[in-house]
Order: structure tokens, then sequence, then C-alpha cells
């Protein structure tokens, strides 16, 4: 047994040792039949200690001839050794001027962490309670706008209508109310009925001169449409005094008519305020109604004007209507009579008195016209 200690010292140190029986070789080892790696000369023993002290010194440094090592004193510090380093015994103080320290003062780090998680929880809990809250109350206030009825505008039309430019395909419409001013009132100039084609007409004038042609249309209700034109329940234009190729091509003639069965709904006070607006840029319109412009509509520009004019005729023995619709304009819209012609026109076999309400466009004072 001894001299196959000595032969495998030899080997070891020649380096000669079976290659099944080095312990660096990297293959799995058959422990069952691999002798023990043990021997008591001095050789194998300087050997042993040189690996084993190479060895630990690429993982970490242990003393283990440290009596600490044997008795069990000394704990792994984790990084290099199994020996922890003197430290000075410090006392620790805690800032208690600082309100979150203060309040954790006897906490350990497991305590802390397990707090912060309670209030972070609980202060989540708060932000979904005040977010419900917040829903509940938004879906309260939407419900009470939808029940409450809205406050109407004050000017609003008693009627259901709104306002837009007059087209071509609402000539059928129109040409039912010229025609009843024309045949039963004396403040319309015509005397003869009138055709869709003349209608026609005097809308594509307007729109030549670049002056309105507004039409309040009753609006429908629920979701049907059909292909019926829109019920016009009144209009108001404006057109050129005298000519546009005239020293007068500044001012304008105002015209508004309603149906008779839509008077003294408001339509007409729309009609007027929305013309005035189109007409005088200085005009703040009082609103009240809804405006919108049809896709076939097209604009021609707009025109420059410094006076608006209406011209009203009554009967010579009945000025009830005309002192009516005087005050109004001159209540309302600061339209003043600039000039009265007695008998100027004869309809329905009567003379017709003529009067001239004239408002000035706001800018027009002091400026200088082109020519």
């Amino acid at each position: 047994m001894q001299e196959k200690a000595r032969t495998a010292g030899e080997k070891l140190r020649s380096g000669q040792q079976d290659c099944k029986h080095r312990w660096e070789d990297a293959w799995t080892p058959e422990w069952e039949t691999r002798p023990r790696l043990y021997s008591d000369l001095a050789e194998f023993i300087d050997w042993f200690r040189r690996w084993m002290d190479g060895t630990m010194a690429l993982v970490c440094y242990t003393d283990i001839y440290h009596e600490t090592f044997f008795d069990g004193t000394a704990h792994p510090d984790g990084v290099r050794g199994f020996l922890i380093p003197s430290l000075d015994d410090v006392e620790t103080r805690i800032d208690t001027s600082v309100e979150e320290t203060r309040l954790h003062r006897h906490e350990s780090a497991e305590g802390y962490c397990y707090n912060l998680e309670l209030h972070q929880r609980k202060e989540e809990e708060e932000r979904l309670f005040k977010e419900a809250i917040r829903r509940e109350r938004a879906r309260d206030i939407y419900i009470q706008t939808r029940q409450a009825a809205l406050e109407p505008h004050p000017l609003s039309p008693r009627a259901n209508i709104y306002l837009r430019h007059a087209l071509p395909s609402d000539a059928a419409e129109l040409v039912e109310i010229f025609n009843y001013y024309i045949s039963e009132c004396p403040e319309s100039i015509g005397v003869d009925p009138i055709e869709t084609g003349d209608v026609r007409q005097r809308i594509d004038d307007c729109h030549q001169q670049s002056l309105p042609f507004l039409v309040a249309v009753e609006r429908r209700t629920g979701a049907i449409r059909d292909d019926n034109p829109e019920k016009i329940m009144g209009y108001a234009l404006a057109c050129d005094f005298v000519g546009r190729r005239t020293a007068a091509r500044y001012s304008a003639e105002l015209e508004l008519f309603v149906r008779p069965e839509a008077k003294r709904k408001g339509i007409g006070r729309c009609l007027m305020d929305k013309l005035l607006g189109m007409c005088d840029p200085t005009y703040n319109p009082k609103g009240g109604y809804n405006f919108e412009v049809p896709a076939e509509y097209t604009n021609n520009g707009e025109r420059q004007l410094a006076r608006l004019t209406f011209a009203l005729s009554f009967p010579a023995d009945d000025s009830s209507t005309y002192t009516w619709v005087k005050g109004w304009l001159h209540r309302v819209f600061e339209f003043e009579e600039q000039g009265l012609l007695r008998g100027n026109r004869v309809k329905f076999g009567k003379y017709q008195h003529v009067s001239y309400l004239v408002r000035s466009v706001g800018y027009s004072e002091g400026v200088a016209f082109d020519r």
C-alpha cells in the first residue's frame, strides 16, 4: 500500500498521473472505482494545500486557520470572505425634524414596507372612491340637464323656423307670398300676379348684385324626410335702389313680407335682424334664430352700402298699418322717415302715399368712396 502511495506521489510530482485520476479533467469520474484522494506523504499534503489556497483565492478569501473558523463565531460577509470586519459601534441617531422619519422611527424595514403598501392601497381606494363620486355627480348633472327645459332665447320666434339664403327651388313657395301681397295688400308695388320664373329672376338678380335674398323656412320635425319643397314662411331681400351703374349704387332698397297666417310670431324680426347684419358690417345682430347656408348656395361677394331704404305704400285714407310698421322699424332698427310722397301711386282704385324710411350704414359717414 505504501508502495502504491509512493508511486502515486512520484507521478504527481512528475505530472505523469493517469488521465482518469486527474481531478482537473472535465469529465465525470466513476466514484465507485476511483481511489480515495488521501495520502500521508508530505509532497501530497503540500500540493493539496497549495491547490486549496489557489482555488479558494479565486472565490473568496477564507482564513481557515483562524480560531473563529472552527468555533462558529465567524459568518460569511457575502462578498469576499467569512470574517466580518471589525467596525466601530456608532450610535444611530434619528432626525426627528423630518416628519416621515418621526412617524416611522419605531418601524423595522419590513414593517415600513408593509405600512407603505397599506398606505398606497388606502390612497388608491380613496382615489377610486372620489372618481366614483365624480362620475355619479357628472351623470346626475347630465340627466338634470337633459330633463330640464332649456331657457329659450328672449328673441326667439314663436314659429319653428330657421333662416337661409333663397334658392331657385324656393320659387314655387315664394310666388304664393308675392301674389298674395300683390292682390290683397297696398304694401306691394305690384298689380299683376307673377310666375315662378319671375321669382327665380329676382333671386338671380340679388345674387348678381351681391345683395342678400333670405327666406324663413318652416323646420320639419321628426326623422322623416320627403322630396316636397320646404315651406317658406317669409322672405327679406335687398336690391338696387336705382341701378348698380348709377350714382345710387351705394343705396339698397329693402323688402320684407311674411305669410299672413305667420304674422306676429317674430319671423319678420328675425329676417330683418339677419338682413341688416349682412348689409351693415357695423350692425350687431340680436340673434335668437338659426341661420344655415345651403350646400347649393354660392357666395358672390359682399356689397359696400351706405344707405338702406324701405319704400312703404299705404292708402291715403288708412295709415294704421303704416304707422305700426314705421314705429317698429324706428324703435327696433333705427330707421327714420326722410321723405313722404303723397298720392305717388295708385292701387285698388285709390291713391297711395309712399314713405321712405332710411337707415344709414354705421361706417359710411365721412368715408371716401371710389368715385
